[in-house]
């Protein structure tokens, strides 16, 4: 919340007393939501390297969590920086590197669905589908 309000230096050091917390307690899911929380406010200070350090994170502890929607989300926000940066082989790495137009973890969430869309080989010819998402 105090993040959506514009006080992110506060948020911050809010989830990193979270992080401190769930690292005492060898909390993995913990972890890995104060990591991924970390690393939006990170994108929305535009601290990108910040912001790829807490999703990479996050996505580890997720999995290690068996956490599935954390990993998405972490996975669906890493994959914005990426592209965001201009990092499509990363993001190509992140997915698997092969062409995925319409994978299962994709399937209902619009961000998802166009963040795929964007890494794709034949981007930007795929205007048009991108847009009828």
């Amino acid at each position: 919340a105090r993040c959506a309000v514009g006080r992110t230096r506060e948020a911050r050091r809010d989830l990193e007393r979270a992080l401190e917390l769930a690292e005492k307690d060898e909390d993995v899911r913990a972890r890995s939501v104060a990591s991924y929380y970390l690393g939006l406010v990170a994108w929305a200070s535009r601290d990108l390297k910040e912001a790829i350090r807490q999703l990479h994170a996050a996505r580890t502890w997720a999995r290690r969590a068996r956490d599935l929607p954390h990993l998405h989300a972490a996975t669906v926000a890493l994959l914005g920086v990426l592209v965001r940066l201009g990092r499509i082989k990363a993001a190509h790495r992140i997915l698997g590197g092969a062409d995925k137009r319409q994978t299962a973890w994709a399937r209902g969430n619009h961000a998802a669905r166009i963040l795929l869309l964007r890494v794709r080989k034949d981007q930007p010819q795929n205007i048009p589908e991108l847009v009828t998402v």
